[in-house]
């Protein structure tokens, strides 16, 4: 269980603070308290005769309370190369991050990136099962279904779009 833990955004669009900030309300609503902490990734090429270099330079800032000590989330859109969630959980890490768990909405493992994430500082990846690929199994990595997410708001549309203007259920 994770004591007053730091949500961290890697994904500084508005939808990835909408994330976290929907993730800190969640954990707010079964009784844990958490704080926002977001890190800026940037990625910079090193261009040598107008050729990109293959090493890329990854410059990553933390901005948020102090980690040290602290259980950490990591959220994010999607896992694909996994590059991002694992530089990132070395970050919280190396500024004395306890634990560190990710969670993410869709899990794509390209080229088999699980394997990064199996030797991180990631405790734990929750991933849903959007991908229609099939799953990785792996200790680190745990999937949560949205089957019955998806089969409530298709049962929603279909009374939805049976109540007439009178309010009443048309039945034919």
């Amino acid at each position: 269980e994770m004591d007053k833990p730091l949500v961290v955004t890697m994904d500084t669009s508005k939808l990835g603070f909408a994330r976290a900030t929907n993730m800190i309300e969640f954990l707010k609503g079964i009784g844990i308290d958490s704080e926002l902490g977001v890190i800026f990734h940037r990625k910079y090429s090193d261009l040598t005769n107008n050729q990109i270099d293959t090493k890329d330079m990854l410059t990553d800032q933390f901005f948020g309370p102090d980690i040290h000590g602290r259980d950490i989330l990591l959220i994010d859109n999607v896992v694909d190369s996994s590059h991002k969630f694992v530089d990132c959980a070395q970050l919280v890490k190396d500024l004395g991050a306890k634990d560190i768990y990710g969670y993410a909405i869709h899990g794509m493992f390209s080229n088999k990136s699980y394997k990064n994430i199996r030797n991180s500082h990631v405790k734990e990846l929750i991933v849903t099962n959007t991908i229609n690929e099939i799953p990785v199994y792996d200790e680190k990595i745990r999937y949560i279904s949205i089957g019955k997410v998806l089969a409530k708001i298709i049962g929603d549309m279909s009374i939805e779009s049976m109540i007439n203007k009178n309010g009443d259920i048309e039945t034919s």
